[in-house]
């Protein structure tokens, strides 16, 4: 299903890829006169600042994330910019750590003066990292993670917890036919009417409980976590965590020789990099039991031929070293959404300008449900067990959604 941008410079996202058509000089009159409109923006440039994990525990998803990021950039650079505006990213490494990430957060925005804070931040410092934008008066741009800074400095990409999980509950049902006892591995802070919401999707018999972590108890293997899921028995387990965080859960649960059924979701950037740390965490070659992703994009294998093409050309602008998966391709989305965003407030966009029309804004995507700035993705996709099931308006089918092709590259 696909959502229309309502203006020329169409876009599109994908699991793979993202790409732009005709992006640089879009909407308004190429008349008018640019002028530095706001905080990191002149007539001529863009610079945007990415607060991430370049070191640490959440290092090795978030590097890919940033590579993403840039070739979008890089693309819509070559293609004209926005608006002939050139845009740049200035990293600061968070260390996947809380109180670097609020330092970094205030430094991007007053010392380097960047427009906004784009991209990805470690779980663990999601809650730091939109105290301190709200505080700086910035904006974040697509954060990845779980964390809710609120209606006033930020565009969402993600939907929250609750309703992600509601949906992989209806597309579990799907799959197993015979109930299952099903744990939900959130972070701190999560509803507890989320167990609700989540059984209110299932049959009588299946049973639902939360289990709630703090990324900073990763070190010690979340033992008390792994204690209450093995008290439930735990059939399947649905991870909010990222990569390090899931895999020192499941080297935990091993000790009990305990291998629910496991589903990850965006948090969990590289499904590589989990069996990697699972694999080193409990010396064995593999988790032994089914690792599914449930996802609001579709999987590449899924994609029409011409987003085969979009893939091809987003992934030659990748540094040497990285492949498209699931981060790179996160950071694209993130990438060319962004601009797409500040381009939708007009050709001298300002914070306000770019909050504001984000509420209006549509973005083109192969995905199985809408998109909004508070509400992120809605919809998915399960994908890697048995089946395949897709998740749109609340039902699950084992029909794909119709894709359009993207627009002209």
């Amino acid at each position: 299903m696909t959502w229309r941008v309502p203006k020329a410079t169409a876009l599109l996202v994908g699991t793979a890829s993202l790409t732009l058509a005709s992006c640089g000089t879009g909407g308004s009159p190429t008349s008018a006169t640019k002028t530095a409109s706001a905080p990191g923006i002149t007539s001529t440039s863009i610079l945007l600042g990415s607060d991430t994990a370049l070191s640490g525990t959440s290092s090795l998803g978030d590097r890919s994330v940033l590579a993403g990021v840039h070739a979008a950039l890089d693309y819509v650079n070559a293609t004209g910019g926005a608006y002939g505006r050139r845009i740049s990213v200035a990293t600061v490494d968070n260390q996947s750590q809380q109180p670097v990430a609020a330092t970094a957060a205030a430094s991007l925005t007053s010392a380097t003066g960047a427009f906004g804070l784009i991209g990805d931040s470690p779980t663990s410092a999601a809650g730091y990292l939109a105290s301190a934008a709200s505080t700086a008066n910035t904006i974040q741009l697509f954060p990845t993670t779980y964390a809710s800074p609120g209606p006033s400095s930020s565009i969402f990409l993600n939907p929250t917890v609750e309703v992600e999980a509601s949906e992989i509950a209806t597309a579990i049902a799907r799959i197993y036919r015979s109930p299952q006892r099903i744990s939900l591995f959130v972070p701190s802070g999560t509803p507890a009417a989320t167990a609700a919401a989540v059984s209110s999707k299932l049959p009588s018999r299946w049973r639902v409980n939360l289990v709630s972590f703090s990324p900073a108890a990763a070190s010690d293997g979340f033992g008390p976590q792994a204690l209450a899921i093995a008290a439930s028995r735990a059939t399947v387990l649905v991870s909010f965590a990222g990569a390090f965080s899931t895999a020192s859960l499941l080297a935990s649960l091993n000790a009990s020789q305990l291998h629910p059924a496991l589903v990850v979701t965006q948090a969990t950037l590289s499904l590589a990099t989990l069996r990697q740390l699972y694999s080193n965490l409990t010396l064995k070659a593999s988790y032994p039991s089914p690792i599914l992703r449930f996802s609001p994009y579709l999987p590449p294998n899924l994609l029409p031929k011409p987003w085969e093409a979009a893939i091809t050309k987003m992934a030659k602008l990748l540094p040497a070293g990285e492949g498209v998966d699931y981060a790179t391709a996160t950071g694209m989305i993130i990438g060319v959404a962004a601009v797409e965003e500040i381009e939708a407030a007009g050709i001298n966009p300002n914070r306000r300008s770019v909050l504001t029309t984000a509420d209006n804004t549509k973005v083109d995507l192969p995905s199985t449900g809408g998109y909004s700035r508070l509400g992120g993705l809605l919809g998915g996709v399960l994908y890697g067990g048995r089946e395949t099931v897709y998740v749109t308006a609340g039902k699950a089918s084992a029909k794909p959604p119709s894709v359009g092709a993207p627009p002209r590259l």
